[in-house]
């Protein structure tokens, strides 16, 4: 019985591991961090595709430039 919930709970915590860094988008990701904390989210935009215009120091919500050559 132990080894089954030691088992479950090792693949619950991969499987957060995985949900966290690789299928949720920052937009969410910032958002929840943030809401944990008991803080407001910081320039969080309204659609996932848009992002700060200017940008926050370290945001993870700041919209890329187009680099060009």
């Amino acid at each position: 019985m132990t080894d089954a919930i030691i088992t479950y709970a090792i693949v619950a915590i991969a499987a957060g591991f995985v949900l966290w860094k690789l299928i949720l988008p920052v937009r969410v990701k910032t958002i929840v961090r943030y809401t944990l904390a008991g803080k407001q989210a910081p320039c969080a935009p309204v659609t996932i595709e848009g992002g700060c215009a200017g940008g926050c120091s370290g945001c993870g919500l700041a919209k890329v430039a187009n680099k060009t050559r």
